[in-house]
C-alpha cells in the first residue's frame, strides 16, 4: 500500500479536472493577494532568520519541495498557482507547513537575497488556499 509520504499521482487527473483546479488556484491566489495587506511589511530581526533555520532539517522538506516544485529553503519567491495546488495535494507539504507554524514565525518580512517574504503570511495562507481549492 502507498505510504502517506507519496504525493498524489497527477497523471490520474482528467484534463477537465486539472483545468478546474487551475481556475480554482487562480482564484485562490487572487484571494491571497487581497489578504496580503493584513500582514506586516516590517523587516524581521535576525533572530527570526535564525529561528527558521530549523526548517532546513525538517523531515518533510525534501519531499514537499520535490512534489510541489517550490523551494522553501531558501525561497526565491512566493509560490505560484501551480505550486500551491501541488502543495495542497501533497500530504508532506501539509506536515511541513504545520512544522513551520510550530516555529511560530513572527509577522515580519525576511530578506532572502533578491526576495522578501513574510513567512507567517506564507504559512497561514496555506490552509485557506487548500480549502478554497476544495482540498
Amino acid at each position: 500500500p502507498p505510504s502517506s509520504n507519496t504525493s498524489f499521482p497527477l497523471h490520474l487527473l482528467s484534463l477537465s479536472t486539472m483545468k478546474t483546479f487551475a481556475y480554482a488556484a487562480a482564484a485562490t491566489v487572487a484571494c491571497l493577494a487581497t489578504q496580503s495587506s493584513a500582514y506586516s511589511d516590517t523587516a524581521c530581526p535576525i533572530s527570526e532568520t535564525v529561528k527558521l533555520l530549523a526548517l532546513g532539517d525538517d523531515q518533510y522538506l525534501d519531499s514537499c519541495q520535490t512534489a510541489s516544485g517550490y523551494t522553501f529553503v531558501p525561497p526565491s519567491a512566493y509560490p505560484t498557482e501551480s505550486q500551491i495546488l501541488l502543495m495542497c495535494l501533497t500530504p508532506d507539504c501539509h506536515s511541513l507547513i504545520a512544522d513551520l507554524l510550530a516555529l511560530e514565525p513572527a509577522d515580519c518580512v525576511i530578506n532572502f537575497g533578491t526576495v522578501s517574504i513574510n513567512v507567517l503570511e506564507l504559512a497561514e495562507s496555506f490552509t485557506p488556499n487548500c480549502t478554497a481549492l476544495g482540498l
